[in-house]
């Protein structure tokens, strides 16, 4: 994973929607799969708009700085309980 990441930082500057090939889509798609077995390993379960999100990442609609995590005020008070 680390590496993946230090690749995308590389091809960070790239255009976003630039036709990806089948290998990086493969890598992404790796990438996406290997962050929902960590977030279900820690008990929680992507959002719809997450899913949606890395769909998009997948077939290069996005980059990885387009994807982020955000708590919603609930959860947040409801963890520093």
């Amino acid at each position: 994973m680390r590496a993946y990441v230090i690749e995308a930082r590389a091809r960070a500057n790239r255009p976003v929607n630039d036709a990806i090939s089948p290998a990086e889509s493969r890598r992404r798609e790796q990438a996406v799969n290997f962050a929902r077995a960590s977030v279900g390993l820690e008990g929680f379960k992507p959002s719809a708009e997450a899913e949606a999100g890395a769909r998009q990442f997948i077939k290069g609609e996005i980059q990885l700085a387009d994807l982020f995590v955000k708590v919603k005020p609930d959860a947040e008070q409801a963890h520093s309980r």
